[in-house]
C-alpha cells in the first residue's frame, strides 16, 4: 500500500507544478537516500540544480527557475510502526494482538502433553488494605 502510494505521488506530481525533469531528479535523490547512497542523491540534486535551504525535502527546495517542490513525509521516511513479514495478526477478541511466526511454528512441533502449565492457589488468608481480610479463596 505504501509503495502504491509512492508511485501515485510521483506520478501525479509533476501536473501540479514545476517541470517534470525536476521532479524525476528528485524521485531518483529520493530513492538513492532511501539506499543509503547520499553522495549520490546530492549528485543528482546538484547537477539538476536543485537547492534544499533548510536541508528538508520535506519543507521544501527549490530548481533554478524558483519553483518550489515539497516531498511528503511518507515518500521520504521508511514507517517504524508498520509491522513487518515476521508478524502475524491474532484474532480480535484475543488478549495481544500480533506474535511472532516463529513463536508459532516452534509451538506446531509441541505434542498437547509436552505442555506444561502453572496453577496456583491461595489456601490462607488474604490480607486487602488495612484490617480486611478475605479467608479461604
Amino acid at each position: 500500500m505504501l509503495h502504491r502510494q509512492r508511485t501515485e505521488f510521483w506520478e501525479t506530481a509533476p501536473q501540479y507544478d514545476g517541470l517534470v525533469e525536476t521532479w524525476n531528479s528528485l524521485r531518483v535523490a529520493v530513492e538513492l537516500s532511501h539506499q543509503n547512497d547520499l553522495t549520490t542523491a546530492q549528485a543528482v540534486l546538484d547537477s539538476a540544480g536543485i537547492t534544499i535551504p533548510t536541508g528538508d525535502l520535506g519543507v521544501g527546495c527549490y530548481d533554478e527557475r524558483g519553483h518550489r517542490f515539497v516531498v511528503p513525509d511518507f515518500v521520504l521516511a521508511e514507517p517504524s510502526n508498520i509491522l513487518d513479514d515476521e508478524v502475524e495478526m491474532k484474532p480480535r477478541d484475543s488478549s495481544s494482538t500480533a506474535i511472532n511466526k516463529h513463536d508459532i511454528e516452534a509451538l506446531e512441533g509441541v505434542e498437547e502433553a509436552e505442555m506444561s502449565y502453572t496453577v496456583t492457589t491461595i489456601e490462607d488468608n488474604l490480607t486487602i488494605g488495612q484490617n480486611s481480610t478475605v479467608d479461604n479463596l
